[in-house]
């Protein structure tokens, strides 16, 4: 017999869906839908379900009362109407037990083989996802005199493959007919048996003892089960960080999309984003082509989904050849509203053979023009204005790309160029050599001071200077336009940089994350189960992008 269990959502906030089988050579009487119970921290028991009365569908398949008969395509189908009510026991008359012939073809038991795998038995099939441990089993049951008396619980992984015995989970059916006894009361299920998508549960015979304490051999013997319930400890789940309000369906609005018209299973297609306030205006990073797309923002109607076209394409190899630089990789882009013009930072010439190179930032007005270029430190690959639009950083990444015999390690380092001098496009095309410089971080390669950075976290190759081994990835300035905060991916760490000095101040690691403790739940294995749990690892922060902002006079980093 197959019944699905569907709608279990009104008691359970995580319910478990529960699938029961049985064995061609177990009859079935009437028994009450399994349900599982759950609280976020808690075990909790909920009313079962109860069969209504049959209906003009309801089947029951006669099983043959000769024992000689085959049985193998027998079954018992039921079709039931919706009802939740409480739980009870088995009452109906047109739930009377259905005999059962012992044969050697499809009895009780063949061979006296009463193993988990060979014995005739109810399966019972489980989604225990969200439920981490503390199952545990309740059901009543009945036989007829000539029935059989004694059960015990296995389990199995999925829904193929051997059983395994549940040590301590045996019972003993000592009602007969209508009137159920409770057989297994919380019985306590494996561990292994929570937060899977499919496992199984088998109540099976254990002897060849009927409930009358005679031989299991009668033609007639029947057994019934009722009352199944199933209870679990859920998974705990995380308070919110933020509890949004009511209306935050309405904060945020789809307004359109823009699609570059290129894909690449690797991505890097749209990297980065900027809007100009001045034209309405959005600038796009293209990776895959390599360019800057500019897409117009304006006439954006509310409440409907906007098309964005493509304005301009600015390709960024043909735009260094027309004015004296080797334009590689185009990495990003930033608006300076005070000087009315943008900045790209572009990576020289080709990505392997130049990747040792120093690259460029390249200033455009907003129609995506060429107005000047200046060179910055190896590989940059951020670009920002300060807030006060008085200087552009980027931040050169300076990695390796190349791992042959003659290869480099490039330095990183940060490239800063003063504007607070410049107030128009032609100013932009004469800065003085003394307006920029590129930092690296050699101040830190002493004995002395590589100790203390190791010493305070931050992660460096054996054997490597800082200069070499550092890595900024990514730039964030402070409120007041005086600091700047560099990411260090690599190294698990950040770097504060004073403006004004032009040097680094400090380098911090970000230290480690330990997923042995409660809240640091993830899931590190590689397999097809998803299960969020405690590792005894330590994880890595290795900051990326980075964002600032200052609550009540303290600057934050996020």
């Amino acid at each position: 017999m197959q019944k699905t269990i569907n709608n279990l959502k009104e008691n359970a906030k995580y319910p478990i869906s529960i699938l029961i089988l049985m064995g061609i050579i177990l009859s079935v009487v009437a028994f009450a839908l399994p349900t599982i119970a759950n609280a976020a921290n808690d075990i909790e028991v909920i009313a079962g379900f109860e069969y209504t009365a049959a209906t003009a569908t309801e089947r029951k398949d006669s099983y043959p009362a000769t024992s000689g008969e085959n049985r193998a395509n027998a079954q018992i189908e039921f079709t039931y109407a919706a009802g939740v009510v409480a739980q009870i026991g088995r009452t109906q008359a047109d739930r009377e037990p259905l005999n059962v012939p012992n044969t050697p073809i499809d009895g009780w038991f063949q061979g006296n083989d009463f193993s988990a795998g060979n014995a005739a038995g109810w399966i019972i099939t489980l989604d225990t996802t969200g439920y981490a441990s503390d199952l545990k089993f309740t059901a009543s049951q009945s036989s007829s005199n000539q029935g059989p008396a004694q059960f015990a619980l296995a389990y199995r992984i999925g829904d193929t493959g051997g059983w395994t015995d549940i040590s301590g989970a045996t019972a003993t059916i000592t009602t007969a007919g209508d009137t159920m006894g409770k057989t297994f009361d919380n019985a306590e299920l494996p561990d292994a048996m929570g937060d899977k998508a499919v496992v199984q549960l088998k109540v099976y015979i254990t002897s060849a003892v009927n409930r009358s304490g005679g031989a299991l051999a009668a033609d007639n013997g029947n057994t019934s089960i009722n009352n199944i319930l199933i209870t679990g400890e859920a998974i705990p789940q995380p308070e919110p960080f933020y509890n949004l309000p009511a209306t935050y369906e309405t904060m945020i609005t789809h307004l359109g999309s823009y699609s570059t018209g290129f894909t690449n299973a690797d991505g890097g297609v749209a990297e980065i984003v900027v809007y100009n306030k001045d034209n309405q205006k959005m600038y796009l990073v293209n990776g895959a082509d390599q360019s800057l797309d500019i897409v117009s923002l304006a006439g954006i109607t509310a409440g409907a989904v906007n098309t964005f076209t493509l304005d301009k394409r600015i390709d960024v190899e043909s735009l260094g050849e027309d004015n004296g630089f080797s334009g590689g990789d185009i990495t990003s882009v930033s608006v300076n509203t005070r000087l009315k013009v943008l900045a790209i930072s572009v990576q020289k010439g080709d990505y392997d053979d130049d990747y040792a190179e120093n690259g460029y930032i390249v200033f455009l007005d907003y129609d995506g023009g060429y107005i000047a270029h200046y060179e910055a430190g190896c590989q940059p690959d951020m670009l920002g204005f300060s807030p006060d639009n008085n200087y552009v950083m980027t931040a050169d990444e300076g990695e390796r790309r190349n791992f042959s015999d003659n290869s480099v390690d490039p330095e990183g380092s940060v490239t800063i160029i003063d504007l607070s001098e410049i107030d128009s496009h032609n100013d932009l095309k004469t800065i003085a050599d003394d307006k920029i410089t590129t930092v690296g971080f050699h101040a830190f390669d002493t004995e002395e001071k590589r100790a203390e950075l190791v010493a305070n976290g931050v992660l460096l190759k054996v054997g490597t200077a800082p200069s070499v081994d550092l890595e900024p990835e990514y730039i964030a300035f402070s409120e007041d336009s005086k600091t700047a905060y560099v990411s260090l991916q690599e190294a698990n760490a950040i770097a504060t940089f004073d403006i004004e000095t032009k040097t680094f101040t400090s380098i911090k690691g970000l230290g480690f994350k330990d997923h042995s403790l409660t809240g640091n739940e993830l899931d590190l294995r590689s397999d097809a189960d998803i299960k969020i749990a405690n590792e005894p690892v330590f994880g890595v922060y290795m900051p990326d992008g980075l964002a600032t902002v200052n609550i009540g006079g303290v600057q934050y980093v996020l």
